[in-house]
């Protein structure tokens, strides 16, 4: 396989937001700072951004390659939290690998779980984040 092969199969593993994502951050950034922690190298990186314009979505954003810490290291956490300057109280997270949560909790930070078949739509709304 060459090189340019592999890297176009290693960047279509990322996929599209689900359906509402998009009009739902920009509802929520209008009465909540958002941030995103996500695992992530340079080539998905790429994908993402051509596919969304993350800066546009949220006020701060931490992806692993660039903080050099992954999810669910404390270390991953930590890093958004002081660059955010806030507490972990102040925070409500959301991911659909269970390590992820437990880290967070430990931290103090509010976690939900998201089912990967759902995406997040489902508990924004059952949490009275978003309206249904």
């Amino acid at each position: 396989m060459k090189s340019s092969e592999f890297a176009a199969l290693w960047k279509s593993w990322v996929w599209t937001p689900y359906p509402g994502v998009v009009e739902a951050l920009k509802t929520l950034r209008q009465d909540y700072t958002l941030a995103t922690l996500t695992n992530n190298n340079a080539l998905h990186w790429a994908r993402v951004n051509s596919l969304l314009e993350i800066d546009s979505l949220f006020d701060h954003v931490f992806a692993s390659h660039l903080i050099n810490a992954a999810k669910p290291d404390e270390e991953s956490f930590l890093i958004p939290l002081k660059a955010m300057q806030t507490t972990a109280d102040n925070v409500i997270f959301f991911d659909d690998t269970r390590a992820n949560l437990v880290t967070a909790e430990r931290l103090g930070i509010e976690s939900y779980h998201v089912d990967r078949d759902k995406g997040v739509m489902p508990k924004l709304s059952s949490l009275g984040l978003l309206s249904s």
